[in-house]
C-alpha cells in the first residue's frame, strides 16, 4: 500500500528523496548532503539507499489495544 499524492507525509518524503538524489547526482557526498539539508545521517542514508520514494513507505499495523487491565 502506497500513500497517494496529497498526503503531507508522502509529499514531504518524495520532495526530500528528490533533493537528496539531486545533490548526490551533482557529486556531493552524503555528509555534504546532510549538512546542506539539515538532516541526520540516518535520514540521508535511508533516502539515498531508496531507489524510489515509495521504497520508504511501510504499512504499519498497530495491534488492537485490549480493554482488560492486567
Amino acid at each position: 500500500m502506497t500513500p497517494q499524492t496529497g498526503f503531507r507525509f508522502a509529499d514531504r518524503t518524495r520532495a526530500r528523496h528528490a533533493a537528496v538524489h539531486a545533490l548526490l547526482a551533482a557529486g556531493h557526498s552524503r555528509r555534504a548532503v546532510q549538512r546542506q539539508l539539515g538532516m541526520t545521517w540516518r535520514t540521508v542514508k535511508a533516502l539515498a539507499d531508496a531507489v524510489t520514494p515509495e521504497d520508504l513507505f511501510q504499512l504499519v499495523i498497530y495491534p488492537a489495544v485490549s480493554n482488560k487491565l492486567a
